[in-house]
């Protein structure tokens, strides 16, 4: 009999196997997992301006994609020697500096260095700047061999201001002279109309014209890019390339003071950009970017305007929607809820697999045991 009952709470201790590991793996309560995901995006400056320009000061202005401080490096050439900083704790995503102390026409070198809280920084490439003669005007450059801006700002969507252009009394083709005074200035306002009749340059009375070498050029050509032909677009830029490009020779060349570059779009395509933002860039080859300019736009004639200082590819684009600039930190965090049954306080393991496993050993031994039971007693009996 003793046998027996140790048969019998085998069983029993088999058929409690048995359950257990279903017991374990049920769901406890529709239990979920959330999993917290952190990445860093690299600190970015961008839209550098310089503005306000005068005898002796300077504003430079840009924009980062993140809070940070506000830092300009200047001087006499790429060494730099003087900078200005903003109080530490002012952290920012619009920057402002005024450089104070400058010498009359004289040129400069700058760049903008900005560190956020966590300690990235970004640094920008280098620019330029010559103060403003006194009774003249003064232009901004990059050393990349494109321009800036002229005294308005290039940040896009700065509401459109009124362009230092005369009425001009001369319009000229493409590549043809250009009127010059004995002292190798423009003699009068003209107007430079490409051969699409799309895209022109309005030139002041008294501009100079300079070659790369510094020597004067009577006769600029304004053409226009094919398509295929234009410089690429990076990749997740914010603006897209509106079908208008020109290439303005001899390469290197100067305006001073900067002259106005108008691109006319027809009615059709009008349409088709209304309501979008519009702006004029400028390829720089050692960034390989398009950098935005400052763009005036006129809906009455159809048209887009910007100051330009240097010949370059020029090309209008549209950003079809405002985008929000990323933080310095994205963080998210994600829920997910168990599909099954495999969740509880034995969760991370192929349990149904075991449980099957398991079950069918009980089983066999169970039987087996079972067996054994009737067996004795039948030889008993």
């Amino acid at each position: 009999m003793s046998a027996e009952k140790n048969h019998i709470l085998f069983i029993a201790f088999c058929c409690c196997l048995l359950v257990a590991p279903g017991v374990l793996c049920t769901n406890v309560g529709g239990a979920t997992t959330t999993i917290e995901i952190t990445a860093n995006v690299p600190l970015i400056a961008y839209n550098v301006t310089a503005t306000n320009i005068n005898t002796s000061a300077e504003t430079i202005t840009w924009m980062t994609n993140g809070l940070a401080n506000s830092t300009v490096e200047y001087g006499p050439d790429t060494a730099y020697g003087s900078n200005v900083t903003a109080p530490p704790d002012e952290l920012v995503s619009i920057h402002m500096i005024r450089l104070l102390g400058l010498s009359d026409r004289d040129p400069y070198h700058y760049r903008v260095v900005s560190y956020d809280s966590a300690g990235d920084n970004c640094t920008s490439p280098d620019f330029n700047f010559t103060t403003q003669v006194v009774g003249g005007k003064s232009f901004i450059g990059d050393s990349g061999g494109g321009i800036r801006g002229s005294t308005i700002a290039n940040i896009v969507g700065l509401p459109a201001v009124d362009l230092p252009m005369s009425p001009p009394s001369l319009t000229v083709v493409s590549g043809s002279p250009i009127p010059m005074t004995p002292d190798n200035l423009v003699a009068e306002p003209v107007v430079i109309v490409s051969t699409d009749r799309s895209a022109s340059l309005s030139i002041d009375e008294s501009t100079l014209i300079l070659d790369q070498y510094g020597q004067p050029l009577s006769s600029i050509d304004l053409t226009r890019i094919a398509t295929k032909d234009i410089p690429a677009v990076p990749k997740g830029s914010l603006f897209v390339f509106a079908g208008y490009a020109y290439q303005i020779e001899p390469s290197g060349a100067t305006f001073s003071p900067p002259i106005a570059l108008k691109i006319t779009t027809t009615p059709e395509e009008w349409k088709q950009l209304s309501g979008q933002e519009l702006s004029i860039q400028y390829y720089n080859p050692v960034s390989g970017l398009w950098e935005a300019l400052s763009t005036t736009t006129d809906p009455s004639t159809k048209s887009v305007t910007t100051m330009i200082a240097h010949s370059s590819d020029y090309g209008l684009f549209i950003r079809p929607a405002s985008p929000v600039s990323p933080p310095a930190t994205i963080s998210a965090r994600m829920t997910i809820s168990p599909s099954g049954p495999v969740q509880g306080a034995l969760s991370g393991f192929y349990w149904i697999i075991v449980v099957q496993g398991l079950a069918l050993i009980m089983t066999i031994v169970i039987v087996a045991s079972i067996g054994l039971v009737i067996y004795r007693k039948q030889n008993r009996n």
